[in-house]
């Protein structure tokens, strides 16, 4: 069996796989057996924005261009490894909903059936376009 372990806080992601290395021991001898729990790697950091670049800048530029109705702002489990430039710099990381149920685009990302409105991409550069204007516009440093 393998799998993906996400979390939103790398201290919980740790306390997960403590309680999964527990879980598995108590499974296997309970059944008499042994069993091995093995992570590849430590995996990818949460994906976090820098909450001042997001209220600053992200969010209000993204209200610009789609409208303060078309801008979600809540947690999502992504596995990025975007965060390692987070390590360096403090950023904004954000979604561009490319799907239309009309034209029967409806497929997620990491599909086979995986397609993308076209009609979107000229947004989503205007969306990268004025985050970096705005970023610029207070000087270029992080609020």
């Amino acid at each position: 069996m393998d799998g993906t372990v996400r979390t939103h806080d790398a201290t919980v992601r740790a306390e997960i796989k403590a309680r999964m290395a527990r879980t598995v021991k108590g499974v296997a001898e309970a059944h008499g057996t042994t069993a091995t729990l093995r992570f590849l790697d430590e995996g990818n950091p949460p994906t976090v924005n820098d909450a001042a670049l997001a209220k600053a800048v992200g969010v209000p530029a993204r209200q610009r261009v789609f409208g303060a109705g078309a801008v979600r702002v809540e947690p999502q489990m992504v596995a990025e490894d975007f965060p390692f430039f987070g390590q360096k710099a403090p950023y904004f990381y954000f979604l561009l909903g490319t799907r239309n149920d009309a034209k029967g685009i409806g497929s997620v990302n990491h599909t086979a059936t995986f397609d993308v409105d076209e009609d979107t991409l000229p947004l989503g550069v205007r969306a990268l376009a004025t985050l970096a204007w705005d970023f610029l516009a207070r000087g270029g440093v992080r609020p």
